[in-house]
């Protein structure tokens, strides 16, 4: 099934549907923004695909010069990469080897 087949069968043809959530709808200017958000990923950097973000990070480390504060001495990492949870468990459970997942505890 292509997706536009898909997308109206799933969306735009069921009960809860509203159509006036479309009124404002530009599909020219919902593409201008999609791509210009693509032109900003290398979609050749391994972290950068399947929505991984990039953000400067700073961690209290422990040291052994004494902090008044009690939390350590901050560091910085500028280059760290992170995925939201409910992303990652979204992508995992979509999967068709989803069926095969022992779910059950022992």
């Amino acid at each position: 099934m292509d997706k536009v087949t898909w997308l109206t069968r799933t969306v735009l043809i069921v009960e809860d549907f509203c159509s006036t959530d479309l009124l404002d709808f530009n599909a020219y200017t919902e593409m201008k923004q999609f791509n210009a958000l693509e032109k900003e990923h290398n979609i050749d950097h391994p972290f950068q695909k399947d929505g991984w973000i990039e953000v400067p990070l700073t961690i209290s480390i422990p040291t052994r010069n004494q902090n008044p504060s009690g939390n350590g001495q901050p560091f910085m990492i500028p280059g760290f990469f992170h995925h939201k949870l409910t992303a990652v468990m979204e992508a995992a459970f979509s999967n068709r080897t989803a069926k095969w997942f022992h779910l059950v505890l022992f």
